[in-house]
């Protein structure tokens, strides 16, 4: 499957989400992946389109945990050009953090 293709498709919607300071992050066990509830997109998505979006979440969280995984830096780096204003490039949603790391390791046990 060919992520890049999908990811013109799903940059129109990522850019109608408004941040919200209050939004927590959930664990996606499909992507083992951290999301923000301001980030959510999982309705009216194609499988292709939602694969996209959790790769660029997994991707997200490998910085988090301080372990970038380089399979899917590409794609991260394509959306980063193409959308940089998308609220998941806040600083604070992937930069490596310990408190973060903590979350996505406490969530992923439950």
């Amino acid at each position: 499957m060919n992520f890049e293709k999908q990811l013109d498709s799903i940059i129109p919607m990522l850019l109608k989400l408004k941040r919200d300071p209050s939004s927590e992050p959930f664990y996606d066990m499909m992507s083992d992946a951290l999301v923000w509830e301001d980030e959510m997109l999982f309705v009216g998505l194609s499988a292709e389109q939602m694969g996209c979006l959790r790769t660029i979440f997994r991707y997200r969280t490998s910085l988090i945990v301080g372990f970038p995984d380089q399979r899917l830096e590409q794609l991260w780096k394509l959306l980063r050009a193409k959308c940089p204003q998308w609220i998941g490039f806040s600083p604070s949603r992937c930069t490596p953090s310990d408190e973060l790391l903590v979350k996505y390791q406490t969530l992923k046990a439950t």
